[in-house]
């Protein structure tokens, strides 16, 4: 055996199964998953809140005499206050309409977005 084909099967380390090194990977996959899945769980109502809190600011930023504001939906072209069951309103445009102290309707609030350099403003 010359020194070469020595070196080179010394280097080479053990050999590994394929069905270990795939189990390995799936396992850690896996976890890594359930990590991500566990995460987003757990956080999801709060950046849901914050969500909500952010809205409620800007809306009383663009209507600040507003005694409250309801929201109102775009479905089917047409703005509605409650949508059919079933359907989910995330996807969906929203309009919030400001109300005064005596009910009177004061003005309306859109919330739009506009790509920036590195993200939606």
């Amino acid at each position: 055996m010359s020194t070469h084909e020595h070196a080179a099967s010394a280097s080479a380390g053990p050999q590994v199964s394929a069905a270990k090194l795939i189990a390995t990977l799936s396992v850690f996959g896996a976890v890594a998953g359930l990590l991500i899945v566990v995460v987003f769980q757990a956080t999801q109502p709060r950046i849901l809140a914050n969500q909500a809190a952010a809205t409620a600011a800007a809306i009383h930023e663009v209507l600040p005499n507003g005694a409250r504001y309801q929201t109102l939906f775009e479905h089917d072209g047409k703005l509605v206050e409650q949508v059919p069951a079933g359907v989910d309103t995330v996807p969906l445009e929203k309009v919030y309409t400001s109300f005064d102290s005596a009910g009177q309707r004061m003005g309306y609030a859109i919330i739009g977005t506009e790509p920036g350099f590195a993200d939606n403003i």
